[in-house]
């Protein structure tokens, strides 16, 4: 069953997804979870990671919750990809920066339904295990 997708309010949160293929298990889940979200109001996008190979010279792209024209956060996670906080950014350069540049990864992705529609629903459930990990 679809759930309606109601037209996007202004001010409301942008979500810049990366995504490598093939997807993982973990990922499948997480793309019909934010494709939920999407149909509950908040406006998403995928790009794929293939995109950013210039971009990540030196590494992957840090994630960052921002809030434009505020504060941004740099989100940390251990070695086993556990969440272990962040740091909050209040520099209004650096964040109108990254915010500039993110927004343009944004426009550059795909609509985060469409690809869900088209990439994610046709696959079969993943298989739960250390080789879904």
């Amino acid at each position: 069953m679809k759930i309606p997708r109601p037209e996007a309010v202004p001010g409301t949160m942008r979500r810049l997804r990366v995504v490598e293929t093939p997807l993982t298990a973990y990922l499948q889940w997480e793309l019909h979870l934010l494709a939920l979200r999407m149909r509950l109001g908040e406006r998403g996008r995928v790009l794929d990671a293939g995109e950013l190979t210039g971009v990540e010279r030196d590494g992957p792209l840090p994630e960052l919750v921002i809030f434009p024209g505020r504060h941004m956060y740099h989100v940390h996670y251990d070695d086993g990809g556990a969440c272990v906080g962040a740091r909050r950014i209040d520099d209004a350069d650096v964040v109108a920066a990254w915010g500039s540049f993110v927004s343009s990864l944004y426009e550059r992705g795909e609509d985060l339904l469409t690809y869900v529609d088209k990439r994610v629903v046709p696959l079969p459930p993943p298989r739960m295990g250390t080789e879904a990990r």
